[in-house]
């Protein structure tokens, strides 16, 4: 048996898309079944193959291993099986209204006090007027016919849900175009993929009660059904792919470590707190399904990046390594990491400080004088980590400098900026004869 996530290559993956993705994949773990990342890329007129790509890119990134795949656009000749079966069995029926005539009807529904229901005009039409439409060149789009007695489930998540079916319009199952839509086209490769249990996201409810009489229609069973809470922006509003600053790309690209993503999308919206962060295979293990609820999370931007920067300031020298490859920047030694990584929101600072160290940087001196009397009180001996305090406790009692006045100028001319590590530690990393240097005003 197995699990889905079923993305539409129409824009960017995001948190709301990953999260379905991670809890999907994480589940089929631990229920030991595969998972399927099956592209739903029927809409062909946005689905590009740059974002089935991304899509890909993204799911690799974080962790996610795929056992199976395949695209929709590849299986057209099943959708066009289960329509000839849905026809013959008199389940669909063809309809001609143009957007604005259906436009005008559901105007006159709500003028009515009435729910904007599709009224099923077409359903019974006569071969004559058929004729009559297309003789003028309006094309047909074809309806399902929903039972008229209600459709009920028990969702895992939801409990027993109750979908009335003369609540709602009769689904378009294929565009005027001829165009087959997701309503269908999920529900064939549902069967034909074998998937156990779908799980999306709580705006999913309304397809899935349309899509469980599908199965039975079409001699399946229907899998089990999990609908999990939405996410939704700081304001409370729906995600969606045009937000480019909560796309994975995004994400990736400020900085954000895939384990911080990983663990704080398993644990946003369940009853499990995070308290530290897990590596993968325990995420699979002990992976608790039956803990999300059904309100709505907020993605905080601010929280991740706290959690960031707390990852970094667990990891080891040996992570610090395996990173400076991929950014390429020499080795330094252990002394530096543990240096800078208390002091960094995303690991390319710690390049920035590599680079302060290490490299060259102009001096910041609005205080010749004062600069000059520092110089003058440098300590004799090589740098350590004693040095900051004795050459500062003399400077002090020179100047009579103390605080913010004391200790800023010194740092802004030996690195350049106004914050950051320890100076007690920074003085040894950078050393001596580079620091009287840039208190010259070189830049060194």
């Amino acid at each position: 048996m197995v699990l889905r996530f079923a993305p539409s290559p129409t824009g960017l993956l995001h948190v709301g898309n990953l999260r379905t993705a991670i809890i999907n994949w994480l589940f089929s773990k631990k229920i030991k079944e595969e998972f399927l990342l099956r592209i739903d890329d029927t809409d062909t007129t946005r689905s590009k193959k740059e974002y089935i790509d991304l899509i890909e890119e993204d799911l690799k990134w974080i962790g996610i291993q795929w056992d199976l795949t395949y695209a929709q656009s590849e299986r057209i000749e099943y959708y066009n099986d289960a329509f000839d079966f849905l026809k013959n069995e008199k389940l669909i029926y063809q309809c001609y209204e143009t957007d604005e005539e259906l436009s005008i009807k559901r105007a006159r529904q709500r003028s009515a006090g009435l729910p904007p229901v599709y009224d099923r005009s077409s359903l019974n039409i006569s071969k004559q007027k058929q004729a009559n439409y297309e003789s003028e060149g309006r094309e047909s789009y074809w309806r399902l016919k929903l039972p008229d007695e209600s459709i009920i489930w028990k969702d895992k998540i939801y409990g027993d849900i109750k979908f009335d079916t003369k609540s709602y319009s009769d689904p378009v199952i294929v565009r005027a175009d001829g165009r087959y839509l997701y309503t269908i086209t999920s529900v064939v490769d549902d069967i034909y993929s074998k998937i156990s249990n779908i799980i999306r996201g709580s705006d999913h409810i309304t397809n899935s009660g349309i899509q469980i009489y599908l199965f039975k229609v079409l001699g399946a069973k229907p899998p089990n059904f999990f609908h999990h809470s939405l996410m939704t922006d700081v304001h409370g509003d729906p995600l969606s792919k045009r937000i480019g600053s909560l796309s994975i790309k995004g994400i990736r690209d400020r900085g954000i470590e895939p384990e911080v993503l990983l663990n704080y999308l398993t644990f946003v919206g369940a009853a499990t707190v995070q308290n530290k962060f897990h590596e993968i295979n325990y995420l699979k293990q002990n992976f608790d399904i039956s803990s999300f609820g059904r309100s709505n999370v907020p993605f905080d931007e601010r929280l991740l990046n706290d959690l960031n920067s707390n990852f970094l300031q667990e990891q080891t020298y040996e992570f610090f390594n395996k990173k400076s490859i991929v950014f390429n920047f020499s080795s330094a030694p252990s002394e530096f990491w543990e240096t800078v990584k208390n002091n960094i929101r995303v690991f390319r600072e710690a390049q920035d400080w590599f680079e302060i160290i290490y490299g060259k940087i102009e001096p910041i001196i609005d205080d010749p004088e004062y600069i000059n009397l520092a110089l003058n009180l440098i300590p004799n001996e090589d740098f350590n980590e004693f040095s900051w305090r004795v050459w500062t406790d003399s400077i002090k009692e020179k100047s009579g400098r103390k605080g913010k006045n004391l200790f800023m100028p010194l740092r802004l001319s030996i690195t350049g900026r106004n914050f950051g590590p320890e100076m007690a530690k920074l003085l040894p990393l950078i050393g001596k004869d580079k620091i009287i240097s840039r208190l010259n005003g070189f830049v060194s």
